[in-house]
């Protein structure tokens, strides 16, 4: 159940939707650094998420949101009343409790909103789809629609069904719920909360959601799958002493096959999975301990200082101090 404080807070006009009250069409709600202007659809780019690996907003009510698309993944939640959508050209509608999560890309527009509806957005980074995520959920759950949706994501490989819509669910409302009331309560530890709390809302999400027709599900294609994603959990969890030559040894594959399978699905080289997971230890740490930096270099197996800077600023676009101020206002 949304806290009492945070529906006030969710059901109050923001200064923009004072403007649509009054004037009946849509103003922008994001600064120009989070937009793609030179293409013919508004594209809301990564930089709304570049402290962040979950952001929480209330669409705007009182007016029509132009067609527009993500360069991350999307989810919107019907936390009252209803509203109208236009996605891929596809006309759907979403009633109370209902959940829609869309890939990267997708093309959307949004029905003009009443008093009495609150949608609810939530993005997302693909890094928080972990193949560490992946692989505990793909001992118990082979046949899921959502996990074949979200395994894509995370591989960067193009899903077929661009959507897909949740009908009200109980259990699955209760989390996002709670996901929520800790995003605006803005309560001690509500970071390290909030990713929890998402990784069960998935968790949720692919328990109730199975393969409309598992006998379709292609067994070999599975397994392929299967064992990619226990290599790729094999270098995020063993990243300081991992080597190719012994990830390959022990998956029966050959060092330079396993190299161009890696990049082949991943999208990057072995070298630059070491290294992400890394700074995703990394960032880890900066934004649940108040151990110094110089400390977490070691704690993640960096002796050089300088290049640990490079490589975060380059992945994270800030440094590393920067990124744990900005996690504390979170």
């Amino acid at each position: 159940m949304i806290d009492k404080s945070v529906m006030q807070q969710l059901l109050s006009f923001s200064p923009i939707e004072n403007k649509q009250y009054q004037n009946k069409h849509f103003y922008p709600d994001l600064a120009n650094k989070y937009l793609n202007k030179n293409q013919q659809v508004l594209v809301i780019n990564h930089k709304l998420l570049s402290h962040r690996p979950v952001y929480i907003s209330k669409h705007n009510r009182f007016a029509p949101y132009p067609l527009h698309q993500h360069n991350f993944v999307e989810i919107n939640y019907m936390l009252r009343g209803k509203c109208q959508q236009i996605i891929n050209g596809i006309k759907i509608n979403l009633l109370q409790g209902d959940l829609l999560l869309m890939d990267k890309d997708c093309q959307h527009q949004i029905g003009r909103l009443n008093k009495s509806d609150l949608l609810i957005n939530l993005v997302f980074n693909n890094q928080n789809i972990s193949f560490n995520f992946l692989n505990q959920l793909n001992m118990r759950k082979k046949d899921s629609l959502v996990y074949e949706f979200l395994l894509n994501i995370s591989l960067k490989k193009h899903n077929q069904q661009s959507f897909i819509i949740f009908p009200n669910n109980a259990d699955i409302t209760q989390t996002m719920d709670d996901l929520i009331n800790e995003y605006y309560l803005h309560r001690t530890y509500s970071t390290a909360i909030i990713k929890n709390y998402f990784d069960i809302l998935l968790a949720k999400i692919i328990r109730y959601y199975p393969m409309p027709d598992v006998s379709q599900i292609d067994r070999q294609h599975y397994q392929s799958e299967k064992q990619l994603i226990n290599i790729l959990h094999d270098i995020s969890k063993n990243y300081q002493t991992i080597t190719l030559t012994k990830l390959a040894q022990k998956y029966n594959y050959s060092s330079s096959y396993l190299s161009n399978l890696i990049k082949e699905k991943t999208g990057s080289n072995f070298a630059q999975l070491k290294v992400q997971s890394k700074l995703a230890a990394a960032a880890s740490l900066l934004s649940t301990t108040s151990y110094p930096i110089s400390q977490i270099c070691e704690m993640v197996g960096e002796k050089n200082k300088t290049s640990f800077y490079h490589q975060f600023q380059k992945h994270y676009h800030c440094l590393p101090a920067e990124y744990r101020r900005q996690k504390q206002y979170i």
